[in-house]
């Protein structure tokens, strides 16, 4: 949630729920110093050296040997002044490009020979009030290296001006990368919500122009002032001992000094509140969406029972009213396709409470803005219902529980976030089973009319303000918008109608079934079984997540058993399924019967079968696999579903050109299967041809009699998964033994011979995407992909070296390495850039060098061993993972390489020597077969003279 950067690229309503901080820097001490209604997790050692630098520690076996390390610093782009716009985030990126003892370019080197790969494992990230720098590091009794690193960047970088010029290409590609629809859209949100306050103009990318021409003493004087021991926060979590790692800790941090002119936190501002207002921003590329929203001065809250209970008895009111939303965009017919409810406060500056819809069509806003000022009155007015209040608090009551009884399956990485998180919010951080105790204790004073007086207190008695993007001029502009609004105030609402209740119905599925077969593969801790219906079991119980058990059930072909010649029936599918219930529930009454259990109702088309898939407890398994039997046998198809997808064409097709990246998202598939058809996205006239017929004859026909295989991995026994499948699938009719071959719909190729893509898309002209793409094998065995991954892996550190930091001309290169697991004899290697157009020849031009280079035996030891260490180390974390044993034994009871590549995975790495890898690239990196690709802005249309 805190990780602003990336969030406002996915949505206004995500920003809006941010935790409250208190201000920049952090206030003294720790929260639980100043909060004494809650105790502090017993687990975690906090402690202050001498110099003001606080840090906490946290022993976690989870996952095992490996380490966990941020280093917070509370300065952000609010502390930059005018002239230093952006800079704050520049500094980030100079952590990694020389300090004292580590030379330019070494920092990720030096990590790499210790197993780690720059971005899963070492990164960093720049928000409004705080930058943020993350190791997580697979040899726990590597911390003193992980520390040393960190305090590399707390006040020894010598920011050279040579190494900062060599990066400001890389900010601007960055800038580039990052710019598009949504962000503008949140851009012009914020300039009308927060008016008046820092943050508008304070976004962390910054002013490019800064970015180009600042001096270094701008860094300089940024860095000197706000990296200082009062503003830092280090967290250690993982398999130390904490007091080595806290005299570690000592012996790096305790030299570090106190600048005397530290610099202060500046005034954020207040927002200029304007009830009533209106603001139309004109996005084409996106779909019309209406926010209304009622904007606040922050006031800093301590942390106390009291306020928890308030901030809880608002999430009530917010999972109601989202419910209440959620029923009217997914019916048929609805001019909406989604909404939702939220409110927070924006770091220090403003509180808002928000409601938001996304209209079918810019037509539809009226439409959209009575929903969103019609359900927020009913709200207000009315309250909420005992049965939706009683709902809502059986599922807030799952959700705690839940998190104590799997407060064991938490990782290192997860904790040590939850810990920065904590202090940054001026929040004790407690344990899931306090949390869960102090829910029941209060549980009882929680009742609608009090969830109604917070909703109150968040909105206030101000006229909201209302903010509509639309892909369409609004005939009248604001005037127009300013009329339509105090006329849909003027409508009076009603009382929210009582709903029937609603009985899970679905227990009972025939006499249980009987396991004829079973195979222990003791070295793998799986177990594979084969029921007398021709159901295939497979169960791996672990300990990985404590108290999680993660359930996946696969039928049918996936997409090889879809049409070829009608491209998108899988979003018809994907659409129209889940969403359409049962024949004794719809989803709305689904939601009602199935309150306060933990199942969920997941459904996904993978390349070579339909699945259900969803995490659920021991408690909860049979339930969860009566749930998918339920949707096996008997889906309802009601019309909702296809509805909201045929109504959100607007908005899909508004998008899916307006970056390089959307573009190559909807068309990669397709070019890179040489113009297969199977792969195509649909063209607008063929998503009109979608229908909900078509999508249910393709699943009825796998549903009714393909062959299933049932994945259980978790926190579970073999006993007990075999019981509750014998009770739902097992005790199904019979059903085919395995998949059919579909040797046809398997034979696919890359593109023949070496050629040149062209696409075109329709965002920034100085936007553009360079690719370059190489045939390979498919999955195999595992052995050659696995030495290609390698392969790959030192590709991407000599696109990095090279195009990142030699040539400045791209934020993040990157590489595919996809080896099929479906399609015989298939695969393809892939690097790509994010490049201003008129350099994409040149990058590309790069890429086939560096390539040819490789494929030319140019790599040495070094080089060889910073790629495959990572990987070896990445290989024992993730097989320390249920969600990796799920995707990993996915058809392994048809398909025994699976079982193969999990066995040798990491011999297969390990096994791999410099000379095998100089052979994959001499025989994969072949010019004469690659596939040169580029996304460039679509030509501007050339005037014409009249004759």
């Amino acid at each position: 949630m805190r990780r602003l950067t990336k969030a406002i690229l996915v949505s206004l309503i995500a920003l809006s729920a941010q935790p409250a901080l208190a201000q920049i820097a952090p206030l003294p001490g720790f929260p639980q110093d100043r909060y004494k209604d809650f105790k502090a997790d017993p687990a975690v050692t906090y402690g202050t050296l001498p110099n003001g630098m606080r840090y906490a520690i946290k022993k976690w076996p989870t996952p095992k040997g490996e380490v966990a390390i941020r280093l917070r610093i509370a300065a952000g782009a609010l502390n930059e002044e005018d002239n230093q716009s952006g800079l704050a985030h520049f500094l980030e990126h100079m952590a990694f490009n020389g300090s004292e003892n580590v030379p330019e370019s070494e920092f990720d080197k030096i990590l790499a020979r210790e197993g780690l790969a720059f971005g899963p494992d070492t990164n960093a990230y720049t928000s409004w009030d705080e930058t943020v720098y993350q190791l997580d590091m697979p040899k726990a009794e590597k911390l003193e290296l992980g520390l040393s690193m960190m305090r590399e960047t707390a006040g020894r970088l010598t920011l050279n001006p040579e190494a900062i010029d060599r990066e400001r290409g890389i900010i601007q590609s960055e800038e580039r990368a990052r710019e598009n629809p949504g962000f503008r859209q949140f851009r012009a949100f914020a300039a009308q919500a927060l008016d008046g306050t820092r943050i508008p103009s304070r976004f962390p990318i910054g002013d490019m122009k800064v970015v180009r021409e600042a001096p270094r003493e701008r860094f300089v004087d940024l860095y000197k002032r706000f990296y200082t021991p009062q503003r830092a926060f280090l967290v250690v979590v993982g398999d130390v001992d904490p007091t080595a790692a806290e005299a570690l800790i000592q012996a790096q941090f305790g030299n570090w000094e106190q600048p005397k002119d530290a610099g202060k936190d500046p005034d954020l501002g207040t927002p200029k509140r304007e009830p009533g207002s209106v603001k139309i921003f004109l996005e084409p590329q996106l779909a019309t969406a209406v926010s209304l929203f009622n904007v606040k001065p922050y006031q800093a809250e301590p942390d106390t029972s009291a306020n928890r209970r308030e901030d809880l008895l608002l999430a009530l009111a917010h999972r109601v009213v989202n419910t209440r939303l959620e029923r009217l965009a997914r019916r048929e017919g609805s001019p909406i396709t989604s909404a939702s409810i939220s409110s927070g406060a924006w770091f220090s500056a403003a509180r808002i409470a928000s409601i938001e819809t996304t209209a079918t069509s810019p037509a539809k806003w009226r439409e959209a803005l009575d929903i969103a000022d019609g359900e927020l009155r009913r709200a207000l007015s009315f309250g909420f219902t005992a049965d939706e209040f009683a709902v809502a608090l059986a599922d807030t009551r799952e959700g705690y529980s839940r998190a104590a009884a799997q407060a064991g399956a938490a990782r290192s990485a997860d904790l040590v976030d939850s810990i920065l998180g904590s202090f940054g919010s001026d929040e004790v951080l407690t344990t899931p089973a306090d949390d869960l105790a102090w829910f029941e204790k209060v549980a009882g004073t929680l009742n609608p009319q009090a969830a109604l007086a917070e909703l109150k207190k968040a909105w206030g008695q101000d006229v909201p303000e209302l903010f509509i993007s639309t892909g369409e001029a609004i005939d009248g502009g604001e005037a127009a918008v300013q009329a339509a609004y105090q006329g849909v105030r003027a409508k009076p609402v009603t009382a929210p109608k009582a709903e029937a209740k609603a009985q899970w119905d679905y227990v009972n599925f025939g006499p249980k079934g009987t396991a004829t077969e079973s195979v222990l593969l003791a070295d793998l801790g799986v177990t594979q079984m084969r029921f007398a219906n021709q159901v295939r079991l497979t169960v791996k119980p672990t300990k990985f997540e404590e108290g999680r058990v993660r359930v996946q059930v696969s039928f049918g072909e996936g997409q090889l058993a879809l049409p070829a010649d009608q491209p998108g029936l899988l979003y018809a599918i994907d659409a129209a399924y889940i969403a359409g219930g049962l024949g004794k529930l719809d989803a709305n009454a689904l939601e009602r019967a199935l309150a306060g259990r933990s199942v969920g109702q997941g459904f996904f088309i993978g390349e070579d079968s339909f699945s259900f898939g969803s995490s659920t407890t021991a408690a909860d398994l049979g339930l969860q696999l009566q749930v998918f039997a339920a949707f096996l046998t008997d889906p309802a198809w009601r019309p909702d579903g296809i509805a909201r997808l045929k109504a959100s064409k607007d908005a899909i097709y508004r998008q899916i050109d307006t970056t390089p990246g959307s573009v190559w998202g909807t068309q990669s598939d397709f070019v890179l299967f040489a113009n297969n058809p199977r792969f195509a996205f649909p063209t607008a006239e063929q998503f009109d041809q979608l229908t909900l017929d078509k999508a249910k004859s393709v699943v009825d026909a796998a549903r009714k009699n393909s062959a299933i295989e049932i994945l259980i991995v978790g926190d579970t026994t073999v006993e007990a998964a075999r019981d509750a499948v014998a009770a739902t699938f097992g005790a199904l009719p019979a059903r085919a033994a395995t998949p059919p071959a579909l040797a046809e719909a398997r034979k696919v190729q890359f593109p023949a011979g070496r050629g040149t893509t062209i696409l075109n898309h329709k965002g920034r002209p100085d936007q553009s995407l360079a690719m370059v793409y190489w045939p390979m094998r498919d999955y195999g065995d595992g052995r050659e992909a696995r030495g290609i991954r390698i392969l790959t892996a030192i590709l991407q550190n000599r696109l990095t070296e090279v195009i990142r930091e030699e040539l400045g001309d791209t934020y993040s290169p990157g590489i595919d390495w996809a080896p099929s697991r479906v399609f015989p004899g298939y695969g393809r290697i892939g690097a790509l850039a994010e490049v201003k157009p008129e350099d994409s020849d040149k990058v590309i031009a790069a890429m086939e060098a560096i390539a040819a280079d490789l494929a030319a035996g140019k790599i040495d030891d070094d080089l060889f061993q910073r790629a495959r260490r990572p990987l070896i180390a990445d290989f024992d974390e993730t097989t320390a993972n249920n969600p990796w044993w799920v995707g990993a034994l996915s058809q392994s009871s048809f398909d025994r390489e699976r079982i193969v590549r999990i066995r040798e995975g990491k011999d297969q790495y390990a096994s791999t020597t410099l000379e095998d890898v100089k052979a994959l690239a001499k025989r994969y990196l072949d010019p004469s077969k690659a596939r040169l690709i580029k996304v460039l802005p679509t030509p501007a249309a050339k005037e014409t003279k009249a004759p």
